[in-house]
C-alpha cells in the first residue's frame, strides 16, 4: 500500500519546525513515489504564502521552500495523481460532520485524505499544522 502525506506532514519535510525531525526519520522509510493530489500540491503551496503571512519565514525562504518541492517532484520523490472528484464534496461534507469538531480537521483537508483513501493508500496524517 501507497502512503499520503498530509499537508502539515509535508510542510514539517520543507520549512523548519519542532516536527521536522520526526518527519523526516518518517519520510525515509517511504518508498517514494509517493502521490501528491492537486488539492495537496495546491494546500502546501498555500501554506508556505501563509507561513510568509505568519511572518514564520521570508519570502526568499518561501521560494526557495517550493523549489524544493518542484525539484522533488522532478526527481520522482512525489507523483502528482488526479483524483476524481465525484462525491468528493459529499463525502469531504460527511466526514467534516463526524470528525471535525473531535479532531479538529479542515473541510479541504478532509476531502484530501477521503481522495487518498478512495485510492486505498495508508494515510500519514498529522495534526502538527
Amino acid at each position: 500500500m501507497k502512503v499520503y502525506a498530509d499537508t502539515g506532514f509535508l510542510i514539517s519535510l520543507y520549512l523548519h519546525e519542532t516536527t521536522s525531525a520526526t518527519a523526516n526519520r518518517v519520510f525515509s522509510s517511504v518508498m517514494p513515489p509517493v502521490p501528491l493530489i492537486p488539492l495537496g500540491v495546491l494546500e502546501l503551496r498555500n501554506a508556505f504564502h501563509l507561513a510568509v503571512f505568519r511572518k514564520q519565514i521570508t519570502p526568499s525562504i518561501q521560494r526557495a521552500a517550493w523549489r524544493h518541492v518542484e525539484r522533488d517532484i522532478q526527481d520522482g520523490i512525489y507523483a502528482v495523481t488526479p483524483m476524481p472528484s465525484a462525491n468528493l464534496h459529499q463525502k469531504a461534507a460527511e466526514l467534516a460532520d463526524r470528525h471535525s469538531q473531535t479532531l479538529g480537521t479542515r473541510s479541504l483537508g478532509s476531502a484530501a485524505t477521503r481522495s487518498a483513501a478512495t485510492a486505498q493508500y495508508r494515510c500519514e496524517r498529522s495534526r502538527w499544522t
